[in-house]
């Protein structure tokens, strides 16, 4: 038996009980987002803007933390696609993509299985929107975090003719093998359109984030970046001689750390040392160095309220 369609009058009050009960909560809550309010002084507005790929995500649980000592009105979004669309390279590279055809985009977009808003330009964009309890709520970016992972880990493909460059990981790495090759024709349309580049340099990641940087600071306003920097050693490696290992990842993350570190020093940014939070806690229960146990999300997320809360955002 087929389940009626909620009426109008229906949704309606659905949608007031969820407004009522979210005024109660002092919160309100996405896939995405997460929205909520403290104090009297709703005026004062925090925007915690995020890029990056999975360890981003431990922001959320900041959350508890940021509550109490808030006096506004705070929401903290994720933005982009995941560490496909985060590599500096395709981030940076948004802010030029109105020079190419757009129906070549679409077309790209639809091969690829992009996301139609992939290469959209949203990161350097003063303010975001977020679902409210009675409507859209627009905060500026207080604060943009970023990830270094992606530029760690993500291989891309650079168009041949146009230049562009894409991750289409979602597509390749999701699938089962037999559907991508039943596609004959996509596949020979990508090998045709697009040259594998393979993982960002260390010097060239220098160089983007550098930009990166200076472009947020310039375009959005924002005062306060930060950015995660990665485990510096590879859970369950067993590795003890390097004589005959070629480009060992557990270095480049090292070069990376230190790359960073510098970069903070040249231009002011705020660090999440999540390498040194997480060797303090113990690896061992960790898949990759990438992918943490939930219960981290808390030690990571502390650190990222101790430099807000450094900053004076809540007050």
């Amino acid at each position: 038996m087929a389940l009626k369609a909620p009426s109008r009058v229906e949704s309606f009050l659905k949608r007031q009980v969820k407004g009522v009960k979210a005024k109660l909560d002092k919160r309100y809550q996405g896939h995405n987002f997460v929205y909520f309010w403290n104090g009297s002084a709703r005026r004062n507005r925090v925007g915690v803007y995020l890029r990056g790929g999975c360890d981003v995500g431990s922001i959320f649980a900041c959350e508890p933390f940021i509550e109490p000592t808030l006096n506004g009105t705070a929401a903290i979004m994720r933005s982009g696609f995941g560490a496909a669309s985060t590599r500096t390279d395709i981030m940076l590279q948004t802010l030029e993509m109105d020079k190419f055809p757009k129906e070549l985009l679409a077309e790209v977009s639809e091969k690829l299985k992009l996301n139609p808003r992939y290469f959209d330009a949203d990161l350097f964009d003063p303010t975001f929107t977020v679902p409210g309890p009675t409507g859209p709520e627009t905060f500026e970016k207080s604060v943009v975090i970023l990830s270094m992972g992606p530029d760690l880990v993500r291989s891309a493909y650079r168009h041949r003719e146009h230049g562009f460059v894409v991750d289409p990981g979602g597509w390749w790495l999701n699938q089962n093998m037999s559907n991508v090759l039943d596609d004959l024709s996509s596949v020979q349309w990508f090998n045709k359109n697009f040259k594998k580049i393979g993982k960002i340099s260390l010097e060239e990641s220098r160089e983007n984030f550098r930009r990166l940087i200076g472009l947020l600071r310039e375009k959005t306003g924002t005062k306060h970046v930060m950015i995660f920097n990665m485990l510096g050693l590879e859970p369950g490696e067993q590795i003890y001689n390097y004589q005959f290992v070629r480009d060992p990842q557990v270095i480049r993350r090292r070069q990376f750390n230190l790359m960073l570190t510098d970069l903070s020093r040249e231009l002011d940014f705020s660090i999440i040392d999540v390498d040194k939070i997480l060797k303090s806690l113990g690896v061992k229960e960790q898949v990759d160095f990438a992918h943490w146990p939930i219960d981290r999300f808390e030690p990571v997320a502390r650190e990222v309220y101790r430099v807000m809360n450094d900053m004076k955002l809540f007050e």
